[in-house]
């Protein structure tokens, strides 16, 4: 029993520290390996974003082949070597993520060797969006002899970055001139 518990241990390790493994193998040995692919938004083009192996391609023999979103167009992937590269600009705020399928091709009858696999390419934020006001320009009036402290208009904006990347997207605000008359009440 101890060993087995052991086995298990490395294992689970392994799966959480290691590339992710897909694929719809009944055995320990998986079809498909890959890390997780990414890009960030903005990079020059060609730019390797990752790589996938399957146990099924042999060079020579056979290639890989995508299929999905933006493939030919924007995603391409070396015939040989599994390299997928991107040789367009991506932008997050038009699209996230990308769909692909992987698949082993046999070169000579040009048909599919093994079980494809399904995976994601996810676009990385960068801080490329200035705040957006939900109005332009924003008016308030203040009526004479009023209190100090009266509410004189609210402002709002949003930011169109990503949220979970760093603190990007929180918007300030700040009074440019009067600043002796008028204050900013944080909410």
């Amino acid at each position: 029993m101890l060993p087995l518990l052991l086995m298990v241990y490395i294992l689970g390790c392994a799966a959480q520290s290691g590339p992710s493994i897909k694929g719809n193998s009944t055995g320990l040995q998986s079809d498909w390996i890959w890390n997780q692919l990414t890009c960030w938004e903005g990079e020059t083009k060609p730019k390797q974003i990752g790589q996938i192996n399957s146990r099924w391609h042999t060079k020579g023999i056979t290639k890989y082949e995508l299929r999905g979103e933006g493939v030919g167009s924007i995603f391409k992937v070396h015939p040989d070597n599994g390299k997928i590269s991107a040789y367009r600009e991506l932008d997050r705020e038009v699209k996230a993520r990308y769909k692909l399928e992987g698949l082993v091709i046999n070169i000579k009858s040009n048909k599919q060797v093994g079980l494809s696999t399904n995976f994601s390419i996810h676009v990385l934020d960068l801080n490329d969006n200035a705040p957006i006001f939900t109005k332009d320009p924003f008016n308030g009036t203040v009526p004479e002899m009023s209190d100090r402290g009266t509410s004189v208009l609210t402002v709002s904006a949003h930011d169109p970055d990503d949220p979970t990347v760093g603190k990007h997207t929180n918007v300030t605000y700040k009074i440019l001139n009067d600043k002796k008359n008028f204050f900013i009440e944080q909410m």
